[in-house]
């Protein structure tokens, strides 16, 4: 997997790098840790590696990478909160595409960004597709609450666990968007960008 761009977790990003290289990645992993330290973007390297028609994945160049950066990769699926809320409607919709092979990629990949936000008839129903899941299909999972995710859910997935960054990768990363923060705001914000923000 090509080096991100993004700062921090680079452990996990070398275990999933790992993985991925000799085809031992879960079918389903879920990144947990405090909200706006990384994980989604985490999740979304690892979505457009997967995707990518490269070795050097994500290239940034072939038609799936292109595709990714339009926002209308066709095997790429996006499940965001509908009013709070993940319903089952759009999980029936997933279930329903994956009846078909993929269409650009060798893979497909569903990427739930805030699982913790599921309701109860869509956890059911993502659990039944996560028992049995369909072949050439990952599902990416993310939540900075892990204790409002189903228990059923997590004990499909293999947990990724992340840490707090460190004030040294919060000053790199808000200096690259041209703020200076101060550092007592730094330790307020226990690892955040977002809090830090």
């Amino acid at each position: 997997m090509k080096e991100p761009a993004f700062t921090g977790h680079r452990e996990v990003f070398r275990s999933l790098e790992q993985w991925r290289g000799s085809g031992r990645l879960p079918h389903a992993l879920i990144f947990l840790g405090p909200d706006g330290i990384g994980k989604q973007l985490v999740a979304r390297h690892l979505a457009a590696a997967l995707l990518c028609e490269s070795k050097e994945a994500p290239c940034g160049d072939c038609r799936s990478c292109h595709l990714i950066q339009e926002g209308r990769h066709p095997d790429l699926w996006n499940l965001e909160p509908d009013n709070g809320r993940i319903k089952i409607d759009q999980i029936r919709e997933v279930k329903k595409a994956m009846a078909m092979p993929p269409l650009v990629s060798r893979v497909r990949v569903v990427l739930l960004a805030e699982a913790h936000a599921l309701n109860p008839a869509a956890a059911n129903a993502l659990l039944k597709t996560l028992e049995e899941p369909p072949p050439e299909t990952y599902f990416l999972l993310v939540s900075h609450a892990a204790g409002w995710v189903p228990r059923t859910i997590l004990s499909r997935c293999q947990k990724i666990r992340f840490s707090p960054l460190s004030q040294e990768e919060l000053t790199q990363i808000l200096g690259k968007q041209g703020k200076t923060i101060s550092t007592r705001i730094l330790r307020l914000a226990q690892g955040s960008v977002r809090w830090a923000l």
